[in-house]
């Protein structure tokens, strides 16, 4: 199969970027909830956890349409 380097670079980079950028915020949150607990922002958190489960979803479905 023949694909060209940049059309690779830029699938896998806008394919990992949702995922990456939740991971970030989310562990983002939790050190500063273990630095200190009262600067965590409880909706981020949980935005960042739907946000992974939700891709988790996505990739599952569209793993087993095919």
């Amino acid at each position: 199969m023949r694909i060209r380097l940049h059309h690779f670079l830029i699938g896998t980079v806008l394919g990992m970027m949702p995922g990456m950028l939740a991971t970030t915020v989310l562990g983002d949150q939790m050190t500063a909830a273990l630095a200190d607990p009262t600067r965590v922002n409880g909706w981020l958190i949980a935005l960042a956890g739907v946000a992974l489960a939700g891709l988790a979803a996505f990739g599952h479905w569209w793993l087993r349409r095919k």
